[in-house]
Formats: structure tokens, C-alpha cells, sequence
């Protein structure tokens, strides 16, 4: 982890500080261009393919990077990324594993992290079983592909200096070249705002584009 961010200010993180529930939550009803077409061309499956170009896109984005130690503000060099998955017998289980910026060592961390959380009986990559360097680098995921959610709560350990942001989205709508899905962003106020959710929207879209048209 990296020194303190001195253009953070400290008098809004200590503002929300003082909120029971710091955390602000937002889901937006998000458009893509529509990548499904091309996820069965090259082989990936679609739900993975979303979920690098959200991982990517949160990384490009500071804020989300941000996390709270001892009073101070630091920011995340890289992410440990936390994926909900269900396993054989229909339970729920967790992946862990470090983001990496490209796609093809993405997928393979997250596939192999799935597999063997999808094998495991037992509960897997919790607080307990994760050194205390990596709990503190962790952003979570889940995902609801059965339903177009119009909103959601995280499950939160303790509300008081929660920053670990979780997203979740949606069913995958496709309409008229487009995707349309629910996303939510579960972060702290006083790390992050309205505006960097928005800039979230804007990069993930610009990256799917970008993907699709190279």
C-alpha cells in the first residue's frame, strides 16, 4: 500500500466518519454496447468477460482504490477481487484472487479462483482465512443474473469505516445492439461520490467500445 493521498480531503472522510452508515449506494440502469456476440466468437464466458472490464474499469478510477488505515487515506497499488459463485450443491461460496490488467491472465486467475471455490464444500476465502494485507486490498462482486434488480444492499461486517466497495449487476438484456443490466456500487462517502460512479459508467462503456471495435 502507498503513502497517504494528500488531495483527499480529510474533513469529508471525517464527516462520514461520523454517519452510523457511511456507505452510499447507488444502481443505475446501465448501457452497453452489446460484447455477447462477441464473447461466443473468442470463447469467454459473458458473465467473466463483464466482470474484467468492471475490474478494469474500477482500477482505472482512483477513488475506488482508496482505503482507510489508522486515520489516514492511502491508495491501493492493485486489488484483491472477491467474486460470489454457487457451488454443485446450490450454496454460495467466494473467489479471491489479485486483478491483473490483462484479459487473458484475468480470466485465467478468475476461472481457476472459481473452480476451486465451486469444488470446495466448505466456505471459502473469508475473513478469517485471508491475511490481513490482502482483507484490506479486497473489492467484492456478485452478480444476480437471473433478475433486472432495481436495487440492493451489501452485506456490511461493520458499517463504522467500511471501505471495501462491492458492485453487483444484473440480468444481461440485449436490445437493439445494445446491453442493458442493473449495476450497483456499494463504497464509502467519504472515499467516494456520485461523480466517480458516474466516471465508472463512462470508462466501463468507453472499454467494452474500445474492446468490441479493435
Amino acid at each position: 500500500m502507498s503513502a497517504q493521498i494528500a488531495n483527499l480531503s480529510s474533513d469529508r472522510v471525517s464527516f462520514f466518519e461520523g454517519f452510523e452508515n457511511p456507505l452510499l449506494n447507488i444502481t443505475l440502469q446501465l448501457e452497453v454496447p452489446d460484447f455477447i456476440p462477441a464473447c461466443k466468437e473468442r470463447g469467454i464466458p459473458v458473465s467473466q468477460y463483464f466482470f474484467f472490464h468492471l475490474s478494469s474499469a474500477i482500477h482505472e478510477i482512483e477513488n475506488f482504490r482508496y482505503r482507510l488505515r489508522n486515520g489516514k487515506v492511502h491508495v491501493l497499488e492493485n486489488m484483491m477481487l472477491s467474486n460470489t459463485v454457487l457451488t454443485s450443491e446450490k450454496f454460495i461460496n467466494f473467489t479471491l484472487f489479485e486483478f491483473h490488467p490483462h484479459e487473458g491472465e484475468f480470466l485465467k486467475r478468475s476461472l481457476l479462483s472459481k473452480r476451486v471455490a465451486e469444488k470446495s464444500r466448505e466456505l471459502c476465502n473469508t475473513g478469517p482465512n485471508i491475511s490481513k494485507e490482502d482483507l484490506n486490498r479486497i473489492c467484492f462482486f456478485t452478480s444476480l443474473p437471473w433478475v433486472n434488480f432495481t436495487s440492493i444492499q451489501h452485506p456490511v461486517y461493520r458499517f463504522k469505516s467500511n471501505d471495501m466497495p462491492s458492485f453487483a449487476w444484473g440480468k444481461f438484456i440485449q436490445k437493439q445492439g445494445k446491453v442493458l443490466l442493473s449495476l450497483s456500487v456499494q463504497a464509502h462517502h467519504g472515499l467516494v461520490d456520485g461523480l466517480h460512479i458516474g466516471q465508472l459508467s463512462e470508462t466501463l462503456t468507453k472499454m467494452i467500445r474500445n474492446d468490441l471495435e479493435s
